[in-house]
């Protein structure tokens, strides 16, 4: 995905659920750059919600229709510090052979900002 300083990008998550009764415990991103790696969080209480990012300080917003597998993560005001990976992580909760949580990590999408 290309974007341009100071403008905004949508970076869509699109999963399937594991079996008919999982539950969503939390939808999030993973970036990845020169740097390092950190979460971009999240989604909460059925609804998807920004709760910002560990760092560095960002506008971020999640959309979508989770119950329809089908999430984006919008970053508003580029910069060029933005360019990176973004992996999409899925947590379920899980309910079979003593199992309760499993995380499905989606291809990710890399940003370049110009």
């Amino acid at each position: 995905v290309l974007g341009i300083v100071d403008g905004q990008v949508n970076l869509a998550c699109n999963f399937t659920f594991p079996q008919k009764n999982a539950e969503i415990l939390n939808i999030g991103w993973i970036k990845k750059n020169l740097a390092g790696s950190y979460s971009i969080h999240k989604w909460k209480n059925g609804t998807v919600i920004s709760t910002g990012t560990t760092k560095p300080p960002k506008q971020l917003v999640i959309l979508g229709d989770v119950s329809a597998g089908r999430v984006s993560l919008k970053i508003l005001n580029l910069r060029l510090s933005d360019n990176g990976h973004y992996m999409c992580e899925v947590q379920f909760k899980i309910m079979s052979n003593n199992k309760n949580d499993g995380f499905l990590m989606y291809p990710g999408t890399k940003l370049v900002v110009g």
